[in-house]
Order: C-alpha cells, then sequence, then structure tokens
C-alpha cells in the first residue's frame, strides 16, 4: 500500500506533495475544515498532488480575521490556489465548495491558468434555503445539521463539541447569504464539468443541470448516486469513483475517449 504524506501549508493540506503528477484542488463544504477531505484525498493516485484549502478563520487558517462575503472568500480562495495551477488542474468542491469551485474556475479562466475539469457535488448555483433557518436559534442549526447528516454522532452527543459545530455552520451560512449569481462561465472554454449529486439530497429541487446551464453557462455530465446530501462521505462507491474521475481526467482528451471506461456510476438522470 502506497504511503499518502501529508504536509500542512499555510492555507491548508498537501497530500502527496511531492508528487510530479497533476494538481486535484478539493474545497469541503460548509461547517467543515479542509481535514473533512482528507480521507477521500488519501484515497486519490499518489502521482497527484492533492491540494485540501482551508477558508479564513478556518482549520489551519483559524487565527485570520474571517471573510464576511462569498465575493470575498472566492477572491481569497482563488490567491491561495493559483500558485498550484502551474500543472494540469481538476477543481473539485461539494456543497459550499461547489459552489466556490466554480467562481476559482471563471477567475483562474481570465488569469489563463484554467482548470482541465470541474467536479461539482452536492449543490445547485442558487441560496440553499439552509440560508432561512432562523440562525439565532442554535436548537434550530443544530436539529438542521443532524437531519442533514454529515456531522459525526461523537459530535452531536456532546454538547461543547455541538455548540462549535453549530457556531461553524452557522458562519458558512451568514456567508451563503450573500451570494448572489453565479458568474457566468464564457463559452467554448474546453473546461469539462461534472456533477455528481445524491438522489435523496433534500437540499436540491431538481436532479440535473439545468440551473448550472441556465444560470452560469454550464454544461455537466451528471451522476447521480445514492445517498443524501452527504452521499460523498456515507456512499462506499464514492471513494472509487473519486479516484477513477482523477485518473482519466488527468490524461489528455484524446486519449481519455479512446481508452478510458466510463467511471463507476449509480444511475443517470
Amino acid at each position: 500500500m502506497t504511503t499518502r504524506r501529508v504536509k500542512a501549508f499555510e492555507h491548508g493540506l498537501v497530500v502527496n506533495p511531492d508528487a510530479q503528477g497533476n494538481t486535484v484542488i478539493m474545497l469541503h463544504h460548509a461547517g467543515a475544515t479542509a481535514a473533512s477531505l482528507l480521507a477521500l484525498a488519501r484515497g486519490l493516485p499518489s502521482h497527484h498532488r492533492v491540494v485540501l484549502v482551508d477558508r479564513a478563520g478556518r482549520g489551519v487558517r483559524s487565527r485570520e480575521k474571517r471573510v464576511e462575503t462569498f465575493e470575498g472568500v472566492s477572491n481569497d480562495l482563488v490567491n491561495v490556489v493559483a500558485p498550484f495551477t502551474d500543472r494540469p488542474t481538476i477543481l473539485f468542491g461539494h456543497s459550499m465548495g461547489a459552489m466556490l469551485a466554480h467562481e476559482l474556475a471563471v477567475e483562474l479562466l481570465s488569469r489563463g491558468t484554467p482548470p482541465s475539469s470541474v467536479l461539482l457535488s452536492g449543490t445547485h448555483p442558487t441560496r440553499s434555503e439552509l440560508t432561512d433557518l432562523d440562525l439565532s436559534a442554535s436548537h434550530v442549526v443544530a436539529d438542521r445539521l443532524e437531519r442533514l447528516g454529515g456531522t459525526p454522532p461523537e459530535v452531536l452527543a456532546d454538547p461543547a463539541l455541538l455548540e462549535l459545530a453549530v457556531e461553524i455552520f452557522t458562519d458558512d451560512l451568514l456567508i451563503l447569504r450573500t451570494y448572489t449569481a453565479p458568474t457566468p462561465l464564457p463559452p467554448g472554454t474546453g473546461i469539462r464539468h461534472h456533477l455528481w449529486l445524491g438522489a435523496d439530497d433534500p437540499t436540491l429541487s431538481v436532479l440535473d443541470d439545468g440551473l448550472w446551464r441556465d444560470r452560469a453557462g454550464v454544461a455537466a455530465e451528471v451522476t447521480l448516486f445514492s445517498g443524501g446530501h452527504f452521499f460523498l462521505f456515507e456512499n462506499p462507491r464514492v471513494p472509487d469513483a473519486l479516484a477513477h474521475f482523477v485518473s482519466t481526467e488527468t490524461k489528455p482528451p484524446e486519449k481519455r475517449l479512446a481508452t478510458t471506461p466510463e467511471p463507476p456510476k449509480e444511475r443517470r438522470p
């Protein structure tokens, strides 16, 4: 079994920092840190460099002042990831992280270093109904956290840990309240887009790429997985599917089409 070396840097974590392959940049969901994606990152091919990015005020950046707007977070993160785009790059984000991944892709394109592929997981480019929660009532936020899934049972059972989880989740929902609309992607960019969704995700109104096409100019290949909003961590097929995706998407397009099978999938809409 190949050992995956993990190195902390000032804005997050890097798995396989000395790898000579391509770069995979991973953006975490609301209420989490870069470390929440570490298990998935360790399962990716060892010849790729995997960069897990924390938002300001979170994880390894906990001493930094938090950024209060979605646009501000996006502007901050694009400067964090830009030095890692010196080679073919895949952008991956789950939920809030996917919305940010899209914005980073647009900005990196304008800087002349676009990603080769973007994998958007568990979200659409709209304001989530979660932002309509009464964020002043911690018990309401805690109940929603539990019903969404994705929060470890030991956190839910420990009042101090649950209080911290609610605080972090609330902070991100306040940021999401400032989200208005995605930045449209110019046509003909050559960036490949993929959309992974949980078939039983209660936060989604549709299970296709229609909203991404209409609002962001993104036409994505859609894959549905069994599971809810956090299918990414709950569905045992996801780690292999993600490793397969990274392996195929970082090959030149013509070679990819000629030699690689369809990635593991559960069903398509």
